[in-house]
């Protein structure tokens, strides 16, 4: 509980919505849900790429997306689907 002012949580998903094999309306409920528990959810977002920097000698990875945005991160989980999203 003490580490929770420090965390922050991003869904990052490629395509236009979450949990896509099941109804829209099942969908829209956990992405309100995700949004009363302030997790960050970017839809219709790619990972571009993996950086690391240094800033003030300390190590620094940053998440690069397609549209030009960047999140830094110390631990990301990355999971993905079976094909591939154009």
């Amino acid at each position: 509980p003490d580490l929770m002012k420090h965390i922050k949580l991003t869904l990052v998903e490629a395509g236009p919505g979450i949990l896509g094999s099941f109804d829209k309306a099942l969908s829209d409920y956990y992405l309100q849900k995700l949004a009363e528990k302030n997790i960050d959810v970017r839809l219709n977002t790619a990972v571009a790429g993996i950086d690391e920097r240094y800033i003030e000698g300390e190590q620094i990875t940053v998440a690069k997306f397609k549209d030009g945005s960047e999140v830094n991160f110390g631990c990301m989980v990355w999971s993905a689907g079976l094909k591939s999203v154009k």
